[in-house]
């Protein structure tokens, strides 16, 4: 007798229920690689505990209010396991309460290849009065433990595993986690009958601001395999020419600092520092000085390894990418110089001395040199627009303003927005401007103007 496929699917299922043989029935619940994890135990854990690492009977927290749980955590560490095996950084749950009383579960991971993959799951409290153990599944029927063993009074951080002991994760609210905490964390974890020594680490990249990123420093081999991981909280990092060593930037109690090699100080400022290269014969770094923070104006800096610094070039609106020239004589960078929105690249020697390279409409950014002095750099174009839908209206009105504008804000009765203008018009600094959504004049105001107007009430 022949089944159609759904048939036999509901046949097989039926036997596994009929039965409860699934030690043996391993192959059917292994959905095709399914990406499914920060759930307990998951399918494996149903017959795992025989690989328990500790005989003593796991315990959940005394009570989860699972309002306040929801929302979105960041993995900062787990036990290794075969759901996630393809996931490299990034990787994150966010948790729903929904009406009757079930919650909603979406986790995503980066896979090696760069890929976003998301699983989307369903939980179920299983002990309504801690709140601490559920069951969740991301394909029925089958169902895994998630037991809340850790944590935070505070809601930041939690310990996730299941009786077993197999599957352990360390959630975070925030993608990075403080050395201290993290290591408060593993005591707790030691004390629950785990061995922290088992934990892998979750690269998180957090964005700041410009083309700043904050995270862990990682080395991975080109062939492949799990990344090394360096240092945390990092910014950025780089390679001294022969390969062995890294420069890094990265805040540390405000200030921002270039170490070399990491844990020496050879700068700090307290704005931000980015953009380091070292130069072809390893004796200085050029880097960019930020004074403002999460704004990219400011100079064209080097310092030798004796922490000796100096100044080549300042007065920037914008700068974004640096390398040196092969011949250690010259560096090439993207900048931007009084009125102008496009980032234009230059060429400036050492004594301070700078020509123009290369000029186009959108913005050019430079990536690297060769060693025959040929330029790589990138294009990018961007587009700003304000769209405004006035009470009673039935399609939007477009009342954007010149080519660079931000930090919008519209008033309570929704008819002036307040902004920053970023335009060439402005020049070297940004402005602070009035628009009627009506589409009447702009009105640009000055320092003198808000400080009546604050003064006035």
């Amino acid at each position: 007798m022949r089944f159609s496929r759904s048939r036999s699917i509901s046949r097989r299922i039926r036997l596994l229920h009929e039965y409860g043989k699934l030690e043996s029935k391993k192959q059917a619940m292994n959905v095709s690689g399914a990406f499914v994890f920060l759930a307990g135990s998951l399918l494996g854990a149903q017959y795992s505990s025989a690989q328990a690492t500790s005989t003593s009977p796991l315990t959940a927290v005394a009570n989860v209010d699972l309002r306040r749980y929801a929302g979105k955590w960041y993995e900062i560490a787990r036990y290794p396991n075969r759901f996630q095996r393809n996931c490299q950084s990034d990787t994150t749950a966010v948790y729903t309460l929904r009406d009757d009383g079930k919650v909603q579960v979406v986790n995503a991971c980066r896979e090696k290849n760069g890929k976003v993959t998301t699983a989307r799951g369903t939980a179920k409290v299983v002990d309504k009065k801690t709140n601490a153990k559920l069951k969740v599944t991301f394909f029925w029927p089958f169902y895994g433990d998630y037991w809340v063993i850790g944590l935070s009074p505070d809601y930041q951080y939690a310990i996730v595993g299941e009786p077993s002991r197999k599957y352990l994760w360390i959630l975070s609210r925030a993608p990075i986690m403080k050395e201290t905490t993290y290591q408060e964390v593993l005591r707790l974890v030691e004390t629950l009958g785990y061995q922290p020594g088992k934990l892998q680490k979750t690269n998180q990249s957090e964005y700041v601001a410009q083309r700043q990123f904050r995270g862990t420093l990682s080395a991975v081999a080109l062939g492949g395999g799990a990344p090394c991981e360096i240092l945390q909280d990092v910014r950025e990092a780089g390679w001294f020419p022969d390969g062995t060593k890294l420069a890094v930037s990265h805040d540390v109690e405000g200030k921002d600092r270039i170490e070399f090699p990491v844990g020496k100080v050879r700068y700090e400022t307290s704005g931000y520092l980015s953009d380091l290269r070292f130069s072809p014969q390893g004796d200085g770094i050029a880097f960019f000085e930020h004074p403002v923070k999460c704004d990219d104006c400011g100079s064209i800096d080097v310092v030798d390894l004796a922490g000796h610094a100096s100044m080549l070039s300042d007065g920037y609106q914008a700068e974004e990418g640096l390398a040196w020239a092969p011949t250690q004589k010259t560096i090439f960078f993207s900048g931007q110089v009084g009125n102008g929105f496009s980032l234009i690249v230059y060429e400036l020697t050492l004594s301070g001395q700078r020509r123009t390279v290369l000029v186009a409409p959108d913005e050019l950014w430079v990536l690297d040199v060769s060693k025959d002095s040929k330029l790589l750099v990138s294009r990018g174009e961007s587009q700003e627009r304000i769209m405004a839908l006035a009470t009673g209206s039935k399609s939007g009105q477009e009342i954007s303003w010149l080519d660079s504008f931000d930090n919008a804000a519209l008033s309570a009765d929704g008819q002036t927005l307040l902004f920053t203008d970023g335009s060439t018009a402005v020049g070297f600094n940004y402005a602070l401007c009035l628009h009627k959504t009506d589409g009447s004049p702009v009105v640009r105001l000055t320092r003198e103007f808000i400080e009546r107007d604050v003064k006035n009430g």
